[in-house]
């Protein structure tokens, strides 16, 4: 499978090193979900879509994981049969954030682990909250 590299077609803010924004003011508060019940076959096809650059997994209204576009493109040379389980796929350990969370800080996580999605979990640490969305140029977010 072929996977094509993700963009972002929605830059929303500038200057984020140096922003008094938190993350709650930029993160998507409604990102597209999976069931923590997805299959691999699920995460393939949510892939097929060139935008997509994760696929966050929820169990009800919690983080159940994280997977990656990476991670999928990983498997396409292997046996990874379309009925195991997303779950064995994800990050379930991944770096959250609050919607509260500086910007910069944030950012500062993100750049840290080379990344450009950051989970957003409420003050409970389990509930979703959002995802943030680094842009391709890692200089403004998606919305």
């Amino acid at each position: 499978m072929s996977v094509e590299p993700a963009h972002c077609d929605h830059p929303k803010v500038g200057d984020i090193r140096n922003s008094s924004l938190s993350v709650g003011d930029v993160m998507v508060a409604r990102p597209k979900t999976m069931p923590a019940s997805a299959t691999v076959g699920d995460l393939r096809r949510t892939f097929a879509n060139p935008h997509v650059i994760s696929a966050v997994l929820v169990d009800g209204a919690s983080f159940a994981g994280i997977v990656s576009r990476a991670t999928i493109a990983d498997l396409a040379g292997n046996d990874a049969g379309d009925d195991a389980p997303a779950r064995d796929l994800a990050d379930a350990d991944a770096v959250t954030v609050r919607p509260s969370t500086p910007l910069p800080d944030a950012v500062a996580i993100l750049d840290a682990a080379g990344s450009r999605r950051l989970v957003v979990v409420a003050d409970d640490g389990t509930t979703l909250a959002g995802l943030l969305c680094l842009d391709e140029s890692r200089s403004s977010f998606c919305q």
